[in-house]
This record gives structure tokens, sequence and C-alpha cells, in this order.
């Protein structure tokens, strides 16, 4: 780089010398990056630059209380698949794209609703995804189903078999509220 670039840079920071801007700081635990077209999230480790989980997700209007109990239409940021690498599974990558999810909802129209559809897949390997979300402070209209989860959590249980496949899920929005002024304090970290 030479000179001429350096003082248009410094000059477009407002500052009068190189020695007055002040040196990055390192790099967050995570970066994410958005492919608007897939409205697919990827969040990658910034050290190492390997992908570690995605997320699916986009605004999504319901007409219906199968998730929020509304009786009139509503926005809401609906995460349609949610995948960790099986490897870095238990080091806060779900945990992290989560809360992408929560501040994304403010950002993107949803008014801090956020809703899913949890479901096993075929990987057989990894277990029900109900229990990841309802420690994450989901719930759900089907009260039988969530008392089941939680029984399960508190007494460190399988899921039943016939509760491993669909359950419409969302986050109650006093949480999410609770969580996007913590994290409008913090200055973008989703960690």
């Amino acid at each position: 780089m030479n000179s001429i670039n350096i003082r248009k840079i410094v000059n477009l920071m407002g500052k009068h010398s190189i020695l007055e801007v002040k040196p990055r700081k390192e790099l967050p635990k995570y970066l994410i990056y958005f492919n608007r077209w897939t409205s697919n999230y990827t969040l990658v480790n910034s050290e190492t630059g390997k992908s570690l989980g995605k997320m699916c997700a986009r605004p999504e209007a319901i007409y219906d209380n199968t998730y929020y109990p509304a009786n009139h239409p509503y926005s809401s940021f609906y995460i349609s698949s949610l995948w960790v690498d099986p490897k870095h599974r238990r080091e806060g990558v779900g945990k992290a794209l989560i809360n992408l999810a929560k501040v994304e909802s403010f950002r993107r129209g949803g008014d801090g609703r956020v809703h899913l559809i949890a479901q096993k897949l075929n990987d057989q390997e990894s277990k029900p995804p109900q229990i990841f979300y309802r420690k994450q402070g989901f719930t759900s209209q089907y009260k039988w189903q969530i008392a089941t989860i939680d029984r399960c959590i508190m007494n460190n249980e399988e899921l039943p078999k016939n509760m491993r496949w669909i359950t419409p899920m969302f986050l109650p929005i006093k949480k999410i509220c609770e969580y996007c002024n913590i994290f409008r304090n913090k200055k973008y970290n989703i960690n």
C-alpha cells in the first residue's frame, strides 16, 4: 500500500496521522455469514475458518395460533433447519445460532417472535432436538408435550419414541425482549 492510499484512509477516518488510529481488537470467537438468496446463516470459527453450524431461517407471516396464542395475523422469524457439526456439539454453537435468531427477529420485522418445528431427522446418532430447544427457552401450545420434555430434562431421561418426530415450538416474547435488552448493551455480541 503506498502512502497516498494510507493518507486517504486516515483522512476518511477523521484522523490526521496513522498514529492516531487505534489498533483493531481481536476477532470474536464466531463469525456469521448470511446468504440472502437461500436465507442461510453459517457460523464459522474465526481462528480455523471451519464451518461449525448452519441455520436456515426467514421471516414468515402466521395466520393461525399454532405457535403464539394470538387472534390476529402476526410476523415471526421461522427457523426451518438448524445443523451443528457433530464434532462441535456441546460447544455453544447451537446456542449462538438461537441467539442470532432472537436478534434477527427484531431486525427483520418479527417483533421478537421466533418459532420452529422440532423434529428428529434421519441422523440416528443425534438426540431429538426438543430437549435442546426447551433448554434454550422454547415452549409449545401442547402443554402435555412440554411437561414430558421437562420431566425428561429433570430426570436426565430419553424422550419417548412417540414424541420424537414433530413438535411446534416458539420462544415466549418476554424472554426474547429480556435477551435483546442485554444484547443492545453488549454491542453486537451474540456469544
